[in-house]
Order: structure tokens, then sequence, then C-alpha cells
């Protein structure tokens, strides 16, 4: 079956910034993912979806992809690139009705570098509080600026000692190594509490295999839900660029089972502000961790109007208000905010 494949222009924050968007759906309900390119922040391109394990989520399970062309470090060195793809998280969410995205489920994944900006989006969207991320998928991450007992000294295919430290230094041109923030390394980080559950997987022969497999250990220790599957042997981005190996087909099934377990069991509510206009259509209303189904009508409607509503909506379970009503209720009893999701007209 083909998918749909829409390349965009949105205002990014040094102006124009292209997204590849990959199966975008007329239907709603579906898990949308950020994903992000990998390169050592100095190479790649969108287009690196096609033969990445993010067009697997779209080809399996009617995922809607979303990748951006951040800036490369030898155009911009950071913080342009995790702003690039901040600034594609927010699009994702405001978009998500449109792209017919679950406004709970959304997603952020790469490799290597692509990897390392996940990690990195992660810790910046927590802070800011603007996106609730379901999970995160930061494969063979580029994560720590430092040398690691297999970062240092290392010479395997694709990417090696020589290579990191080439890329680091072009990416944090101009910054403190000394006063780094873990949203340039995200390795650095202190405060892992209340980040995204995460799975990734890595080889043992790769430069990244130690910072990973700390990033993981920092996670689980923070509470957070994570799964690594290590490879015995394997170099950088081996399922990319060995893809029917034994390695490469195990990687790719693992990584499958465990999107399809995060389907099924990660959400993170991105809801309005009770103060908000509602347009009129069904809700999810949560108050915790719990909700109810809510049915808003029209500022204009009439009370006839609301008893066939009532009539309509009611035996099906819904909860039904009209918007003006709603939004005076909360105001009176003095709630501040409230969390909605949109379901649909």
């Amino acid at each position: 079956m083909a998918h749909k494949i829409e390349r965009l222009w949105i205002e990014g924050p040094a102006g124009a910034m292209k997204l590849l968007v990959l199966g975008q759906r007329e239907d709603g309900g579906h898990p949308g993912v950020l994903w992000i390119h990998g390169g050592g922040y100095r190479s790649g391109m969108p287009e690196m979806a096609f033969f990445s394990r993010a067009a697997d989520l779209v080809r399996y399970f009617h995922a809607v992809v979303v990748t951006p062309e951040y800036r490369l470090s030898g155009e911009a060195p950071y913080p342009a690139a995790l702003d690039d793809c901040y600034a594609a998280l927010l699009w994702l969410k405001d978009h998500a009705s449109e792209l017919g995205v679950r406004s709970d489920q959304i997603m952020v994944g790469g490799e290597s570098a692509g990897g390392g900006l996940t990690a990195a989006l992660c810790m910046l969207a927590r802070d800011r509080g603007e996106v609730n991320i379901a999970y995160q998928m930061p494969l063979y991450p580029m994560l720590d600026d430092r040398d690691t007992p297999s970062s240092r000294d290392n010479h395997a295919p694709v990417w090696n000692t020589a290579k990191n430290h080439s890329a680091w230094a072009k990416y944090l041109a101009g910054q403190d190594r000394e006063q780094l923030s873990p949203y340039a390394s995200p390795a650095r980080q202190t405060d892992y509490r209340k980040l995204p559950p995460c799975y990734t997987f890595v080889g043992d022969a790769e430069p990244f295999y130690c910072e990973t497999l700390n990033f993981v250990e920092n996670l689980r220790a923070a509470g957070v839900e994570a799964e690594l599957d290590v490879f015995p042997g394997q170099f950088h981005a081996f399922d990319m660029f060995r893809p029917h190996s034994e390695a490469g087909v195990e990687a790719k099934a693992s990584f499958l089972r465990h999107f399809e377990h995060a389907m099924n069991h990660y959400f993170a509510e991105n809801g309005t502000s009770a103060g908000d206009e509602l347009k009129p259509g069904l809700y999810r209303h949560f108050k915790g961790k719990e909700y109810r189904l809510l049915f808003v009508a029209r500022h204009s409607e009439t009370e006839e109007e609301m008893v066939v509503y009532q009539a309509q909506y009611g035996e099906r379970g819904y909860w039904v208000r009209p918007a003006a009503m709603w939004n005076e209720t909360v105001e009176r009893d003095g709630v501040k905010m409230k969390r909605f999701t949109y379901i649909g007209p």
C-alpha cells in the first residue's frame, strides 16, 4: 500500500524549514513520530527516513512520521539543530488533528546524532512543559562529548574515535565544555526524572556503546521505564548498513515489537486550557489519570437544541455541555487548568 509523502515548509527559528511528512492519514487515532536523522550533527537529510526504522513505523503501524531538515553544524552549531527540532515538535503537536495523529501519542526517535537530539529534545520538552512526549526511541545515540571506554581508541567501521572528536568539535563550536548544557550533550544530564519511557539498541563494538548503557541505567534509576538490546560484535548503524544480516533482521524485529508495545501502553496528554476557546465536538476531559467523555456544543445553542444533543450523545455516555456554560463553570469553581483532548466533530 502506498503511503502519502509530503514535503512542506514551516517557519523555523531561522526562517523557513523543510519538513518531510510520511503517512499522513485521513482518519485519526494514529501515533505521531518526530523522527530525527543522523549524521554526526554535521550531515544528513530528512530523506534518510526512507531507509531507516522510521519507514517501518509507517509501513507496519500506520504511524505518521515527521522529519525536519534541521540546520547542520557546518551551517550553525549548537543550539541550532535542537531549536529546529523543537519547532518541528511544536508543529506536530499543533497539527496533530489534521495529520491524523493522536494528541496523546506524540513520540520522538532517531539514529546516532538523531538519537542524541531525541534525548536532548525530550529533556527540553520536559523542562519547558509545552509538549508531552509519550515515548522516545534514541537508537545508538550520540550523547556524550567526552570519551568513554568504548569511544576512546575505537577503530570500528562507519564511526570511530577520530570522527567522533571531529563531529563534537564542530557541533559544540563556541561552547564552554566545562559549563556544557545537557541539551548540548545529554550525557551530562543529572536529572532523568519524568522523561518519557525509552527503547534503544546498540552494538557493543561501536563508540556509543557505553554512553547508551549509561543513559538507560540513569533512566531506570530515576524510575523511567527503559529497555535496551545489545548486539554483540556489531558496529555503528549496523541495522542500516547490513539490514539483511542476522543482527540487522533481529534489531528491526525487536524495534517493531517495542514500538507496538508503546502504542498500546504509553500515552501523554497534550490538551488545552479550560480557559481556551473549545471548538464544538467530542472531548476527553482528564482529571488526574481518569477521564470522562464530553460533548461541547456551540456557544449559541438553544435550550431545545441542547435537549436534542443530550438525547443524541447522552445515550452514548457523553457528558453534554455548551462551550460557554462549561467555561463559566470552570471559572466559577476557580479551577485554573483542566485537560481536554479533542476526539472529533
